[in-house]
């Protein structure tokens, strides 16, 4: 039986702590809110974008165009004040970029520590970083573990490999950084549950 109809929405995704994020158009503007799982608009759409809730709090972009974190009552826990900004990882820590400055802050918004990397991604307990244009990868207190030298990388996740570009092709290193399956396809994709996407040719 249908439980929720959402015939009105632009957008739906999927529940994640109670939450779905959906996206309706007015004025030709779309803008993101929530509901729960009766179906209840908790959160009135007025975002222009959202993450989905994590460890009760999900990051949301103002009208402005900046940043911030809510509850899942749509309250303010951290004003909207960043360029970006991502879900916060089991340890209630998460990436924010300030001006021209990568930091990683706690669940109330305080700075844990900041960085000088040209980039800075999320991938579970780790964090991809871009330096002179080379991607690699640190750990949670910016140390790095796989020194940045592929021309692109994509996440592990939970896997144990992670998609790079090398020289133009992709391959798969393992969390030590070497190469274990050789740089060959045109597009790689993470594994998710033993297997992964790629492309070969053009």
């Amino acid at each position: 039986d249908i439980k929720i109809s959402l015939r009105d929405n632009h957008a739906v995704r999927v529940f994640m702590e109670g939450r779905a994020a959906v996206a309706v158009v007015k004025k030709k503007q779309v803008l993101w809110g929530f509901l729960d799982k009766n179906g209840n608009e908790i959160i009135k759409p007025q975002y222009k974008s959202v993450s989905d809730f994590r460890l009760g709090l999900a990051a949301v972009q103002n009208q402005e165009g900046q940043w911030g974190y809510i509850n899942l009552n749509g309250e303010s826990i951290v004003e909207c004040q960043y360029k970006a900004a991502y879900p916060f990882n089991d340890n209630g820590l998460s990436i924010v970029k300030a001006d021209d400055r990568y930091h990683v802050i706690n669940r109330d918004g305080s700075i844990a520590r900041s960085h000088n990397y040209d980039e800075m991604l999320p991938d579970g307990l780790w964090t991809r970083v871009r330096s002179d244009k080379l991607w690699g990868w640190c750990d949670e207190a910016g140390q790095t573990i796989i020194a940045p030298q592929f021309e692109e990388c994509r996440a592990f996740n939970e896997a144990d490999l992670a998609p790079v570009k090398i020289r133009g092709k992709w391959g798969y290193i393992d969390r030590k950084g070497k190469v274990v399956i050789k740089r060959q396809f045109t597009e790689a994709y993470p594994f998710i549950d033993g297997c992964a996407a790629v492309k070969t040719g053009t």
